[in-house]
């Protein structure tokens, strides 16, 4: 067969600012990767954009490293997989290290709570891009547990009512952006009962939110 095109897109946009290009390759469902001086980027055909998969906008956050991820078995899965190659390829010095340490240890406590929740939700979007089931799960979980742990009642009603979806009878409110029962082919409410309702338990505040959602789940 002749050769073709299968996908056109610039890489400029990700470029920008003196940026250098590190590395480029194609990852195993075939998006561009290109890891930058800035950080690892894929392109979404969907969105016909590029997707941040890790930069220095957490750097503040409780969940960011620059160290081997701690739960190896994630290692050799996409999303860990892209972000060690990133940080292997542009390494921090001794000095640039020292820096960091210690603006990190100003920042006030509201602050990198923010950070580490808005971390969490960017590491659970790009599992989702690269369609990693696994890392998506763990993300979850830890996500969870961070909510708890503050308290963010809000945040946490939203989490669970998007996998719970809707009940009997409220189909009707979700006509103008239909719910989809799935999230990388697991059973939404698989993952409310068994990943985040556990680990919001870590909270005894947020009991009663708990049985709420218990109660729901066991009447579908």
């Amino acid at each position: 067969h002749a050769p073709r095109c299968a996908l056109h897109c610039s890489a400029c946009g990700v470029l920008l600012g003196g940026r250098a290009l590190l590395h480029a390759s194609l990852l195993a469902g075939g998006q561009p990767l290109l890891v930058t001086s800035a950080g690892s980027y894929a392109y979404d055909e969907s969105l016909r954009s590029w997707m941040c998969l890790g930069d220095d906008s957490f750097r503040g956050s409780s969940f960011c490293s620059t160290m081997v991820h701690p739960q190896r078995r994630l290692d050799a899965l996409p999303l860990a997989t892209v972000q060690q190659q990133a940080r292997a390829r542009s390494p921090p010095s001794a000095a640039m290290a020292a820096t960091l340490a210690a603006s990190l240890s100003s920042i006030p406590v509201a602050r990198q709570r923010l950070l580490s929740v808005g971390h969490l939700e960017h590491q659970m979007g790009a599992a989702k891009a690269l369609r990693s089931a696994a890392e998506y799960r763990h993300w979850l979980r830890s996500y969870s547990v961070e909510l708890a742990k503050q308290q963010a009642v809000r945040k946490v009603r939203e989490l669970c009512d998007e996998l719970l979806g809707p009940l009997a009878g409220e189909s009707a409110l979700h006509a103008a952006a239909p719910w989809e029962p799935r999230e990388l082919g697991v059973c939404k409410r698989e993952l409310l009962r068994e990943v985040v309702l556990p680990a919001l338990a870590s909270n005894r505040a947020l009991q009663r939110i708990l049985s709420e959602y218990v109660e729901m789940l066991d009447a579908i």
